[in-house]
């Protein structure tokens, strides 16, 4: 196991009840680069132009209009550690994973 088992299980929680139900839960791959759009989305903030924003607003998700995946796939890399998660599954750049933490 490696330091990005904890990054792919780390627990985002939010409270707002006037636009999130309570018990809501998402199983979703999310990252730390939607904070920035979800934060901007909820003050009615529109995004930046001049750059791209790999985030995406996770609003939808967690107000539960949204299902499916945010992304089509996530990447970490950190000295020699190369991940990609794509969905309920992962790979790294030496082996394949058919879920997180669970190398072939």
């Amino acid at each position: 196991m490696t330091f990005f088992e904890g990054v792919l299980h780390s627990p985002f929680f939010v409270k707002w009840p006037a636009r999130i139900p309570a018990g809501t839960l998402s199983t979703a791959a999310t990252s730390h680069i939607d904070v920035f759009a979800t934060v901007a989305d909820a003050a009615g903030a529109a995004l930046p132009t001049d750059r791209a924003i790999d985030g995406v607003s996770l609003l939808p998700w967690a107000m539960g209009v949204a299902d499916g995946e945010p992304h089509e796939a996530l990447f970490w890399r950190s000295g020699h550690y190369q991940v990609v998660q794509v969905g309920a599954g992962s790979c790294s750049a030496t082996a394949v994973c058919s879920n997180p933490g669970s190398m072939i």
